[in-house]
This record gives C-alpha cells, structure tokens and sequence, in this order.
C-alpha cells in the first residue's frame, strides 16, 4: 500500500490522491465490514 501510495502520489495531484485514498479506504471498509 505504501509503495503504491508514492505511485499515485506522483501520477495524481494531492486532491485527486486524497479522493482516491478517501474511496480506497470506504471499499476496503466495506469488503472486510470494518467501521
């Protein structure tokens, strides 16, 4: 996940990386029913 995080870091801007991680964390929250 870290590694990824620098790969998006650098392909996206900061908002567009916050809306991806932001999405990445609410289906990874819905996939293991995690609140």
């Amino acid at each position: 996940e870290t590694i990824t995080g620098k790969i998006v870091c650098r392909r996206h801007p900061k908002d567009i990386r916050a809306l991806i991680v932001t999405l990445h964390v609410r289906d990874f929250r819905q996939v293991y029913h995690l609140d």
